[in-house]
């Protein structure tokens, strides 16, 4: 979508917005590299869609895994296979370069490697155990995750309450933000924290913090972060239980919230100067509706359903504002457009 055509939905969104859709781009099936595997699917700041795979042994990751690079026009550009990848802490910087974070003895650090997995650097961090990492056009790394004591899971250390934390290229970190949900107790915190969904784009940082896990409940808030130096600055942050559902879920006699403890947050991604929030709601027949909400700085919001029949999940938005939805389990990769009914 050119930028023209861009801003003109954009503007109609403002005027009309229950007459937006997805129209499919195209859709790829990746095999499987393995069965016993675990699969992310993330966007890399090159504006290329990855498909990661690593192998699990009795429930721990092991590697070797499997880096799978479709280009913007849904071809094949190369598939990467290393014993490197042996951790879900992954992220592609905006000329390609591999970001992977891992644990050796007591030191954690994150290789840097070329596009084609020639090893470049390694930085060293302070002692963390992230489950989700992003690099922003001037090399800094955000990581999501809490402190440990030498790698082992078990033994969490609650340090400061944070969730995110800023690595210059160097190792030093030079900011941290995002608070814990204190009122669970320290494992299911953990759990919840590591959860956590992070966006960025043009300097702005979408998170989602804390999402729960069976049988916890509950509803977080969404912040959205713009930077003032290193020093990270909250912008908006929008409460979700107490958000009215737009009017295409809210024809009922009774208005619902846009979010109840019995929906949940499956992906975000900002698509121009819009929060993308991928929800996965329940229906009255017990099953779940994918939909992907966009919200505007004054709070206005648009509800757009996710293209059936499978539930699709948001992986994330491109630059040129296109929606990337993973379905599984078909292993359909689908990308999609908004555009005026």
């Amino acid at each position: 979508m050119n930028a023209f055509l861009s801003m003109t939905l954009l503007l109609l969104l403002y005027a009309s917005p229950q007459e937006v859709e997805f129209v499919e781009e195209w859709s790829v099936r990746i095999p499987r590299f393995n069965e016993s595997s675990v699969l992310r699917s993330f966007m890399g700041g090159d504006g290329q869609l990855y498909l990661y795979e690593v192998q699990l042994t009795r429930g721990l990751l092991t590697g070797p895994g499997r880096l799978v690079v479709i280009s913007p026009q849904g071809r094949v550009v190369r598939t990467l296979e290393s014993p490197f990848f042996s951790s879900l802490a992954i992220a592609v910087d905006r000329r390609g370069h591999i970001y992977l974070w891992q644990m050796e003895g007591n030191r954690s650090r994150i290789r840097i490697f070329s596009p084609e997995m020639a090893p470049i650097r390694t930085i060293e961090t302070p002692t963390l155990h992230p489950e989700l990492l992003l690099v922003d056009d001037a090399g800094n790394i955000y990581a999501v995750g809490p402190h440990v004591h030498s790698g082992q899971e078990a033994r969490f250390e609650h340090l400061d309450g944070t969730i995110v934390h800023v690595f210059a290229q160097d190792g030093r970190e030079i900011a941290a933000f995002g608070s814990w949900d204190a009122s669970l107790p320290l494992d299911r915190r953990v759990r919840a924290m590591s959860r956590s969904l992070l966006a960025l784009s043009r300097g702005r940082l979408l998170l989602y913090p804390n999402r729960p896990v069976p049988p916890d409940r509950f509803v977080s808030p969404l912040h959205i972060f713009t930077f003032d130096g290193d020093a990270p600055r909250v912008e908006a942050t929008f409460d979700l239980r107490t958000l009215p559902a737009p009017a295409r879920a809210a024809r009922s006699e009774v208005q619902r919230s846009l979010l109840s403890e019995s929906d949940f947050v499956e992906g975000v991604g900002i698509w121009h100067d819009r929060v993308a929030v991928n929800i996965m709601r329940r229906t009255p027949a017990g099953t779940f509706q994918s939909l992907v909400v966009l919200i505007s700085p004054s709070g206005q919001m648009v509800e757009v359903p996710v293209p059936a029949p499978e539930r699709g999940r948001l992986i994330g938005v491109d630059p040129q504002g296109n929606f990337y939805f993973e379905y599984r389990p078909s292993g359909r990769i689908v990308k999609a457009r908004l555009v005026e009914r």
